[in-house]
């Protein structure tokens, strides 16, 4: 046997004050076949929505190593629906690491727009700093398949990566 996993999940759904969920999660490596090392987590999830079309999340997650290295990662959304056929997500995720391991900050944003005849467009900006190379930005825009009059569409997508001090 090469590895153990344990793991136990707890929720509790809070009624209007949203959902809680806590989970526990240990992995251990046998130490013949793979040298791993053992490692615990435990992450604590909780969801609200802040009115019909808003929904607001967090999620700590801490992770110890049996080599002593840990790793601590947050992670806040928001989601808001605009109308009846769009949206807006915005994700903040702070990773802190330890020791001279690289601590990471990541902003994500996103929005979409559901056009007649099934199409979606979307737009997404994801930035990323302090991970110990030059600071990264991504956006994304794409079309999910659909038609238009006699036009069909199965699918368009464009990206653009930037990449601080390069």
């Amino acid at each position: 046997m090469s590895s153990v996993v344990d793991r136990i999940v707890m929720s509790r759904d809070l009624g209007r004050g949203g959902s809680l969920k806590l989970t526990s999660e240990r992995q251990a490596f046998d130490g013949q076949t793979n040298t791993r090392s053992d490692m615990d987590r435990k992450v604590l999830e909780y969801e609200t929505k802040l009115s019909p079309k808003t929904t607001l999340s967090t999620q700590q997650s801490f992770t110890s190593w049996g080599d002593g290295h840990k790793e601590d990662v947050h992670v806040e959304t928001l989601n808001t629906q605009i109308g009846t056929s769009g949206g807006i997500s915005m994700t903040h995720t702070q990773i802190d690491r330890d020791g001279d391991s690289h601590d990471e900050n990541k902003q994500n944003c996103g929005l979409w727009i559901n056009l007649p005849s099934g199409l979606r467009f979307n737009y997404g900006v994801n930035a990323q700093s302090g991970n110990g190379q030059a600071d990264a930005s991504q956006s994304t825009m794409s079309v999910t398949p659909g038609t238009i009059g006699n036009l069909n569409i199965a699918q368009a997508t464009y990206a653009a990566n930037i990449w601080e001090g390069q």
